[in-house]
Formats: C-alpha cells, structure tokens, sequence
C-alpha cells in the first residue's frame, strides 16, 4: 500500500512539474511573437522582482510551517495550530513587504530606466502577499504529505499565470500588464487551499499555544531565508 501510494504521488508531482516547465516556455514564446523580444524583456524583469520579493514576503516560514507540520502531523490540533500560526505571521510580514514594493515600484522603475517594469512591479504586489498565504497554505499540504493535492494546486497557479498571461498578450495590452498574471494566479488559488488545509471538519486549535508558535516560525524561518533569498538572487539578478 506504501508503495502504490509513492507511485501515485510521483506520478502527481512529476505531471505537475512537466505542466509548470511547458506553461513557462509556452508563455514566454507567445509573448515573443505577439509582442517581441524587449517586451519578453519586461515580463521576465517584473517576474525577477516578484520571485525575489517574494522569499522577504514569506520569510521563510513555510520552512517552518511544512518541517512541524510533518513533525506533529498525528495530532491534528496541533498541526493546525502550527499552520495557522504560519499564516498569521506571514500575512502581517506579506502585506508590509507588499505596501512597501508598491510605493518603491515608480523608483524601481527609475533605477532600471523603465516605467514599464515599475509599472508590472505594481500590478504584483496584490500577488505577493497572498503568494506569502498560499506558500505557507502549501508547506502545510507538503507537511501532511498530500502530494496529489499539491501538485493540484502548482497546476492551478501554473495554468492561471499561462491562461491570465495569454489573454493579456492577445488582447495586445501593454507588456507591463502582464505582472498582474501573477496576482490573478494568487486570488484563483488561495479559495482552494484554504478549503484542503482547513475543511470545515477541522476547527480545532490549540490558542494558548498560537504565540508561541508564531515566535519558532519567525526563528526558524529567519535561519533558513538566506540560502532561499540568495539561491534565488543568484538566478535573477542576472536578468
């Protein structure tokens, strides 16, 4: 039964990854014919600066959120509570680290010499603080091993951003309209993860020890951010 279940939700993860790698290239080639190659520029500029910002977002937290869920995933109250101590933090973390990037989007824009990019910048703030919600929402999948309702929902970020990103570009709307795919991608997704990690079935948290565990995730995720930020920027800054 082990074994059969493995299979299973390899096959899951496997399809899951393949369908994120071809939107990606989908997207970008679309984008390339129908609007060009310095507009193809823009997009992956805006999306560097959103997946760069995204690991301040989250502040490495659904390391935490995932590593104790997995640890206590037994005592489903428990869980919980660990899970929903992850959202609380990251979605005050999420919505400071989303306000601020929307007031430096214009001088962004400034600094790389192009409105545009400020302009993209903007439109994925929204984005990022639920991106920051639904990492955490998905380490908590992750950490109860719920790997076919995992790698659902990479699926559904994935095919939104592609489905969001074509409207966008045949609809010949300006190149920097194409960040807020990523915020469109994030609203689609957060109903269906909060609905698998809190179903109405499990209610039950245990509150005295909810401060406690906003503390330990905030250490832990403080230990882990530079390898996820800088591996991150090592990739991006480049673009």
């Amino acid at each position: 039964k082990g074994s059969s279940k493995f299979i299973d939700d390899s096959k899951w993860s496997y399809g899951s990854f393949v369908l994120i790698a071809t939107s990606g290239v989908v997207l970008n080639i679309c984008i390339v014919i129908k609007l060009g190659v310095e507009n193809l520029g823009v997009f992956n500029q805006v999306y560097a600066v959103y997946v760069i910002c995204s690991h301040l977002a989250v502040l490495g937290v659904h390391e935490s959120v995932q590593k104790h869920v997995a640890q206590y995933t037994k005592e489903e109250n428990l869980s919980n509570t660990i899970s929903l101590a992850g959202l609380i933090f990251v979605s005050a973390c999420g919505l400071m680290v989303a306000v601020t990037m929307y007031c430096l989007s214009e001088t962004i824009g400034r600094v790389v010499n192009s409105p545009s990019i400020g302009q993209g910048v903007a439109l994925t703030t929204p984005g990022l603080f639920l991106f920051a919600v639904n990492k955490v929402l998905m380490a908590a999948l992750n950490g109860e091993r719920r790997m076919k309702a995992f790698a659902i929902d990479q699926s559904i970020r994935a095919l939104a951003i592609l489905i969001s990103g074509m409207v966008i570009v045949w609809s010949t709307k300006p190149s920097y309209t194409l960040g807020a795919s990523f915020t469109i991608a994030e609203i689609v997704l957060v109903l269906p993860l909060l609905l698998a990690v809190y179903p109405s079935h499990r209610r039950s948290i245990v509150w005295p020890e909810l401060s406690e565990w906003i503390h330990r995730h905030m250490c832990f995720g403080l230990r882990v951010l530079p390898n996820g930020f800088l591996s991150e920027s090592y990739l991006r800054i480049d673009i």
